[in-house]
């Protein structure tokens, strides 16, 4: 084995692992379930706090009575005098489904309006009620009679709840008062009031009505009788007493249709006419006589034309035989021209005959033309009489008819206004409460435990953040990355500390080796044993982060269960501050290391044999320099021979959150095991602890949790750390008993 002192500085040693929770991880359930679990006495303490304040809160509250009464809105009104009834009503309710609707919606803000809401006021006297007003007596006194009564609408309009009942013609009219009886009478007398006040204003608009249907009545009577006379003077004007208008027109109109057919005809009979003048002067012209149908049927211009023919044949043949002087030829040359003139005599007679006609034709056409044209200015004269009569007619038909509506309607509404009927009915009339509706006791119970659980775990949850101790393995591996090593329990009782005089935690496995306690030692001794998988951890520095958590008593309670191992073991109090190494075994301390290390004793003077396999070395008296005393070769010299003797080495060193003894010793040993006293070391000193060590290289075999609670779940802040940081010196007298005292469960 290699005994040769370990040189000063940092090493290359594996460091724990980092942190398993990412920092900005989303917390959990557990996160704030274990606050509220170790604090559930603060949680009960609000919810019982909560509870009885609000139930001491609802029986001093006045009590509140509600009354309900209801009302139908329904569709239609009753229609006692037909339909034209319903155009009269000013609070019938419309026909459509979706209609009603909004009547309903409009019906349920007139009940809590201005007007309703004064009239019960007036009706009940509510302005001279004092309670009623709910103001202070310097508040009534300053109050005139109109400032009374706008608060009691007031405080009426916010007592008063329309409820509709869903998919239903049903309203609830709901008032509350400190006193039942005239909660009811509220809820009826404003039901009362609101149908008064729909009747008064079907009433109010009839009688507006009435007065201007009288108006309208006796204009349009004197309208009838000017139209009338109107009508009368256009007739006598233009002889329409006898005959009637209509009858005239029709005449006329009839000759004008008759006088228009026959110039029709006239102009066909002319138009023919002419066309067959211009066709037979043509063929005339050009002597085809057989092509002209006039020419061709005429007799005696066939018989003349046959003449001319025969003529011209015996004058043909005779020329042909005998020549054209002879008196015979002369004669037939006579003949055949005199046939020829009388030829042309009678076409042009036809002709003459035929221009005649077609001339008298376009005079009977003219004829015509101009009867129609004054017949046409007749009927139009008569057509404009007519338009004139029409609208003078139109005129007094229509006065007649406003004359007779109006008549009609106000008869009707004047029996209408007789009748007080309306959509609105009375259902169920409020009856006096024999049970108040508030204050609601076990809903205000109920809600002061729920307000008071919330208000527990906030509250729990709040000084769990506020405390920044360390309270269990969880936060050490999470935060710090610490591998939990063992957790030694608190003291539970004095039974375990037959020794009266000595702390209860120190020496526990030898007072107590079948506790709870010593097995958690033996635990922590197993765990220590395979720390290491690449060296046998022979030597280690037990230090804490601040003072009283227990290192002195994890040291020699560590000690002993080795030593049971079978292990040579030898405790080393390097404490040169505080040291109570000697304490725990009931030593005095006058001879010890620092004795050692000033060559004033030899090791083994200094040396103590407590038990077959436990020795310890004690401080000696304390020196004014520790740390260089710690730092020096002789130290260095004095830990190789110790590696030597012994099997194991166990450092009683001081706090390295607060003096640097620590991590000086972390040099010189195998590791370093850091003791963590539950719910009372600061978060902020241990992580100052571990990195000052980490920072000289030290190897962190793990972490012990020193006073572990299980059967409770409360623990203190422990801010009171700060106050020891720089003031680690000797222990006074009446602190010495303090710093290892037991812990209660």
């Amino acid at each position: 084995m290699n005994t040769a002192p370990r040189p000063l500085g940092p090493r290359p040693v594996p460091i724990a692992p980092a942190p398993s929770v990412v920092p900005d991880q989303l917390p959990s359930f557990s996160d704030y379930w274990r606050p509220v679990r170790r604090r559930w006495w603060i949680v009960g303490l609000c919810v019982l706090l909560a509870g009885a304040l609000a139930g001491g809160l609802t029986v001093v509250q006045p009590k509140e009575y509600e009354a309900r009464a209801s009302i139908l809105l329904g569709m239609e009104a009753p229609r006692f005098l037909g339909d034209l009834e319903e155009d009269y009503r000013v609070n019938r309710a419309p026909r459509g489904r979706y209609q009603h609707e909004h009547y309903l919606k409009t019906q349920l803000q007139v009940i809590r309006s201005r007007p309703v809401m004064e009239r019960v006021v007036d009706k009940m006297g509510l302005a001279r009620d004092d309670e009623f007003l709910a103001a202070t007596l310097d508040e009534l006194a300053e109050m005139t009679a109109i400032d009374r009564r706008e608060r009691a609408i007031k405080v009426l309009t916010a007592r008063t709840r329309v409820v509709p009942l869903e998919g239903s013609e049903m309203v609830s009219v709901v008032e509350w008062d400190y006193s039942s009886d005239k909660a009811a009478e509220l809820a009826n007398t404003v039901i009362d009031r609101y149908i008064d006040y729909s009747l008064d204003l079907q009433a109010e608009a009839s009688r507006g009505a009435l007065t201007w249907l009288d108006d309208q009545h006796a204009g349009l009577r004197k309208s009838v009788e000017e139209a009338e006379k109107a009508l009368y003077d256009f007739r006598s004007e233009h002889q329409l007493l006898t005959t009637p208008l209509e009858d005239r027109l029709n005449t006329v109109t009839q000759r004008v249709e008759d006088l228009g057919a026959e110039l029709t005809k006239a102009e066909v009979r002319r138009i023919g006419l002419e066309a067959e003048w211009k066709e037979t002067n043509a063929l005339a012209t050009s002597g085809d006589i057989e092509a002209s149908p006039r020419l061709f049927n005429d007799l005696t211009i066939q018989r003349l034309k046959s003449q001319v023919i025969e003529l011209e044949q015996r004058k043909a043949e005779f020329g042909a035989t005998r020549g054209d002087k002879l008196p015979t030829m002369v004669k037939l040359n006579a003949e055949v021209d005199y046939a020829r003139t009388r030829l042309a005599e009678e076409v042009q007679r036809v002709l003459d005959s035929l221009r005649t006609q077609m001339k008298s034709s376009q005079e009977a056409e003219a004829r015509l033309r101009d009867r129609l044209d004054d017949q046409t200015r007749r009927a139009v004269e008569v057509s404009k009489l007519e338009i004139e009569y029409t609208t003078l007619a139109r005129e007094l038909e229509n006065s007649r008819r406003l004359y007779e509506l109006v008549l009609e309607r106000s008869k009707t509404i004047k029996l209408a206004s007789l009748l007080e009927t309306t959509n609105i009915r009375r259902h169920e009339a409020a009856v006096v409460p024999k049970l108040p509706t508030r204050p609601r006791v076990p809903l205000n119970v109920a809600f002061g435990l729920l307000l008071g659980l919330f208000a527990g775990i906030g509250a729990a949850i709040a000084l769990d953040r506020l405390n920044h101790t360390v309270r269990d393995e969880r936060e050490l591996e999470e935060t710090l990355g610490l591998r939990v090593l063992g957790e030694v329990p608190a003291i539970a009782g004095k039974d375990q500390n037959p020794d009266p005089t000595v702390a209860g935690a120190d020496r526990i496995v030898s007072r107590a080796p079948r506790g709870a306690v010593a097995e958690a030692y033996r635990t922590l001794r197993t765990n220590l044993l395979f720390a290491r998988h690449s060296a046998e951890l022979k030597t280690m520095v037990v230090t804490s982060a601040g003072v009283a958590e227990g290192k002195t008593s994890v040291s020699t309670n560590l000690a002993l269960v080795l030593a049971a191992a079978g292990k040579r073991v030898c405790v080393i109090d390097t404490d040169m501050r505080r040291p109570r190494v000697h304490k725990v075994f009931e030593l005095d301390n006058k001879n010890g290391l620092t004795m050692v290390l000033i060559g004033e004793a030899t090791l083994d003077e200094a040396i103590i044999n407590l038990e077959e396999r436990l020795d310890i070395l004690r401080c000696g008296p304390i020196p004014p320099n520790p740390s260089e005393l710690l730092a020096s070769s002789a130290f260095a010299n004095i830990v190789a021979e110790l590696r030597r003797r012994y099997d194991a080495l166990i450092f009683d060193s001081p706090p390295a959150g607060v003096v640097s003894d620590a991590s000086i010793l972390s040099q010189r040993t195998d590791g370093v095991l850091l003791v963590v006293r539950a719910e009372k070391t600061h978060r902020a000193l241990l992580d100052k602890a571990v990195r000052n060590l980490r920072a000289v290289g030290a190897e962190m075999l793990g972490a012990v949790v020193n006073g572990k609670h299980r059967a409770r779940a409360g623990y203190g802040y422990g801010y009171g750390y700060y106050s020891n940081y720089y003031t680690y010196g000797p222990l006074d007298e009446d602190e010495e008993d303090e710093e290892e005292a037991p812990l209660d469960a």
